[in-house]
C-alpha cells in the first residue's frame, strides 16, 4: 500500500472511529433524535414490532411518518446492547460505514483504489454526513440502502448471469431501442455519455 492510499485511508478510519466514540456524547437532540428513539423504545417496552408507536400528550398512538426498518434497527439495538444514546445512534454509524464501503468499492472497481478511498474521503468529510452519521435519524439508513441496492443492481447488469439473458436481454425482449448491452453498461464513461453510441444515434434506428 503506497503512502498515497495509506494518508488518506488512515484519515477515513480515524474520522470514523471518531464519529463512532462521539455517539453518546451528547443528548438527544429534539425533536427528531427523539421522536426516533422514542419510538423504538415503545417497540422494545411493548412486546411490539409491529405497529411503529409514539409516545405524545395525549398517550402512547401510532406513528406511520416513516418506515419501520430504522425503527427495527434501533429496536434491535436497544435489546443487544442498553435503551440509551448512543444505541439510538448505532443504526446510523454504521449505515453510514456501509454506505462508505458502496463508495469506496464503486471507485475502487471502476476507478482504482486510490480514487475509492479518495472518494469515501471526501464524502465523510461532509459536515453534514459527518453529523447525520451519529444522529439518530432515518436519513443515512435510506441513503445506504438506496445507495447499495443501485450498485447491487448495476454490477448485476454488467455480470456474467446478465451476458448469459438474465439481465440486459429481458429489456431488450420488450422492443426497447435504447436498452442498453451489458458491455455499454460495464462502462460509466459510456454510461454517461463518454462513449459507445450517442443516444441521437440510437434514436436515428427507430
Amino acid at each position: 500500500m503506497t503512502s498515497v492510499i495509506r494518508v488518506p485511508l488512515l484519515l477515513l478510519l480515524g474520522a470514523v472511529l471518531l464519529r463512532g466514540f462521539l455517539l453518546g456524547y451528547t443528548d438527544l437532540l429534539d425533536p427528531t433524535e427523539t421522536r426516533y428513539a422514542s419510538v423504538a423504545q415503545e417497540m422494545v417496552l411493548l412486546h411490539d414490532w409491529l405497529t411503529p408507536r409514539l409516545p405524545m400528550p395525549e398517550g402512547i398512538v401510532p406513528y406511520f411518518g416513516k418506515p419501520p426498518l430504522h425503527f427495527w434497527l434501533t429496536a434491535s439495538a436497544y435489546r443487544l446492547f442498553e435503551i440509551d444514546e448512543w444505541t439510538a445512534r448505532l443504526p446510523s454509524w454504521l449505515a453510514a460505514v456501509a454506505l462508505l464501503v458502496v463508495i469506496w468499492s464503486y471507485g475502487k472497481r471502476f476507478f482504482g483504489e486510490e480514487v475509492g478511498v479518495a472518494a469515501a474521503l471526501i464524502a465523510f468529510s461532509s459536515a453534514m454526513f459527518f453529523f447525520l452519521a451519529g444522529a439518530s435519524v432515518t436519513d443515512v439508513t435510506l441513503a445506504a440502502l438506496v445507495a447499495g441496492s443501485t450498485y447491487s443492481l448495476y454490477l448485476f447488469a454488467i455480470s456474467d448471469a446478465s451476458r448469459n439473458g438474465l439481465g440486459t436481454s429481458s429489456c431488450a425482449a420488450r422492443t426497447y431501442p435504447n436498452c442498453p448491452s451489458a458491455n455499454e453498461l460495464a462502462s460509466p464513461a459510456s454510461a454517461s455519455g463518454g462513449s459507445g453510441t450517442s443516444s441521437a444515434e440510437r434514436r436515428g434506428r427507430r
